[in-house]
């Protein structure tokens, strides 16, 4: 179970990694605007980024209260903190990721292009924002991983 977790773990992160570091730098100068080229990525992964999803939040309920029940007293105080830690920058990329994928993306995509391939308005406007939740929930997945290394460790 714990390897399905990281596997999971990594295939999401990792789809983030790949848009923000690969995909933006390599197709933006072709002139294609940031927003675009992320929205692209989040069609082609996102079947990828919501399985992965599920299959941490069960392999994660599964860990918590099977193979190292937080709840018996058996673990320290320092290892519930950054557990909670965890769930609770877990829960913003999950959060992040259904405004991303549910209200901003519709938003973009509904936004037709103006005379010339200009952009529409509402990418203007809600592009920046789109480009700032994908670098956040990158950031968020790397302290994921971070805490979820120092919880495997065995220092705490």
């Amino acid at each position: 179970m714990r390897w399905l977790h990281f596997v999971a773990a990594f295939t999401w992160v990792g789809g983030l990694i790949f848009v923000n570091v690969v995909l933006t730098p390599v197709v933006q100068p072709k002139g294609i605007p940031p927003p675009f080229i992320r929205l692209m990525g989040m069609e082609r992964f996102r079947w990828f980024a919501w399985g992965s999803i599920v299959i941490i939040i069960i392999t994660g309920f599964y860990n918590i209260l099977v193979v190292k029940p937080i709840f018996e007293g058996l673990v320290s105080q320092s290892y519930r903190v950054i557990l909670i830690t965890k769930l609770l920058a877990f829960l913003v990329m999950i959060i992040v990721t259904v405004a991303t994928s549910m209200y901003l993306k519709a938003k973009i995509t509904k936004a037709p292009p103006g005379p010339g391939g200009t952009p529409p308005e509402e990418l203007k406007k809600l592009g920046p924002l789109l480009v700032i939740f994908s670098r956040l929930n990158l950031g968020l997945g790397l302290l994921v991983i971070l805490l979820a290394v120092l919880l495997g460790s065995g220092l705490y």
